[in-house]
C-alpha cells in the first residue's frame, strides 16, 4: 500500500500551529490531525501512560491510513514518546523540539528563556539539549501548566491576561531577549505573550523546524494528493470519558482546511 496521509498528533489544539505552517507549504497534500483531547493534559499524566497512548493513537490511525509521516506535535509526548516509537515503527515519525538552538543563535545578551509544560522542563532531554546548542547562555526554564489550559480553552479565562503576566514576569526580571515556546499550546497565545513581554524579548517555536523535516522526509507518492471532500480532524477519546469537542471548534474558523470528521475511541476502529 502506498501512504496516503501525513498525521500530526497532540493532546488537544497546540500542534495545529505546526498544521498551518505545513499546510501553507504543501495545501495539496492530506494532511490528517489528530487531537487527544480525551487525555489532555499530557503534563499531567505519567510517562508510562504517555508513552501508551502514543501506541494507541498509532494502532487506531493504521486501521484506516497508510502513514507518510507521523508528527509527534506535542513537546511533551515528544520528549516521552519519539525512542520507543521510533523502535516500533519504520515509517518516519516526526519529534517537536524547543527552538532552542534558533534562540541561542540569535541572543544578543546570552540570556534566553523557555517555557514549558512540568514533563519537558524537567526531563533530561531538555537539559541536554540545552547543553548541547545553548552552554554559550544562561536558559531560565519555567514550566506553566496554567498557560497549556489557557491556550486549550481560552473561555474559561477572561483574566488572562493578568495571570499570564505573573507567568512570565521572571522572564523580564531576568532581562532575556528570547523566549523560547516550548509547547505547542503557547502559539495560540503568542500574541498576548509578545504584548506582555513587549518589544525587548524576541519569541520563537518550533513551528517551521518541524514542518520543514517533514518535507525532508515525504516521500513522493500521487496517493498523498488531498481531495477536497475529505474530512481530515479526528477527536480522540475513550469511553469512560464523555468528550467536549468545543475546543475544536472554537478553532476551526481559523483553519479553513480542516473539516471535522467525528470522534473515534480506544476500543473501535474509525
Amino acid at each position: 500500500m502506498k501512504p496516503n496521509a501525513i498525521i500530526l498528533y497532540d493532546s488537544g489544539i497546540g500542534g495545529l500551529s505546526i498544521y498551518q505552517s505545513l499546510q501553507r507549504k504543501i495545501p495539496e497534500k492530506r494532511i490528517v490531525y489528530i487531537a487527544d483531547g480525551g487525555h489532555f493534559p499530557y503534563g499531567e499524566k505519567s510517562e508510562d501512560e504517555i508513552i501508551r497512548f502514543g501506541f494507541e493513537i498509532i494502532e487506531n490511525v493504521r486501521t484506516r491510513f497508510e502513514i507518510a509521516v507521523f508528527v509527534i506535535a506535542c513537546n511533551t509526548a515528544s520528549v516521552v514518546q519519539l525512542p520507543h516509537l521510533r523502535k516500533q515503527y519504520s515509517f518516519p515519525i516526526v519529534g517537536t523540539v524547543p527552538a532552542v538552538k534558533v534562540a541561542s543563535e540569535k541572543t544578543k545578551n546570552q540570556r534566553i528563556g523557555v517555557i514549558a509544560t512540568d514533563i519537558t522542563a524537567k526531563k533530561e532531554y531538555l537539559k541536554n539539549l540545552i547543553r548541547q546548542v545553548a552552554s554559550n547562555c544562561e536558559v531560565i526554564v519555567k514550566s506553566t501548566p496554567l498557560m497549556v489550559d489557557m491556550a486549550e480553552k481560552p473561555w474559561l479565562y477572561p483574566d488572562r491576561l493578568e495571570r499570564m503576566k505573573e507567568e512570565l514576569a521572571i522572564f523580564i526580571e531576568k532581562r532575556v531577549d528570547y523566549l523560547v515556546l516550548g509547547c505547542t499550546h503557547f502559539s495560540f497565545l503568542e500574541k498576548e505573550i509578545r504584548i506582555l513581554l513587549g518589544d525587548e524579548i524576541n519569541v520563537v517555536d518550533s513551528r517551521d523546524g518541524v514542518s520543514n523535516q517533514v518535507l525532508r522526509l515525504l516521500p513522493k507518492s500521487d496517493s498523498l494528493e488531498r481531495k477536497t471532500d475529505e474530512k481530515n480532524l479526528y477527536y480522540y477519546t475513550d469511553q469512560k470519558k464523555k468528550a467536549d469537542i468545543k475546543f475544536l471548534k472554537n478553532f476551526l474558523h481559523d483553519f479553513p482546511s480542516l473539516t471535522l470528521a467525528g470522534r473515534f475511541n480506544l476500543f473501535q476502529d474509525f
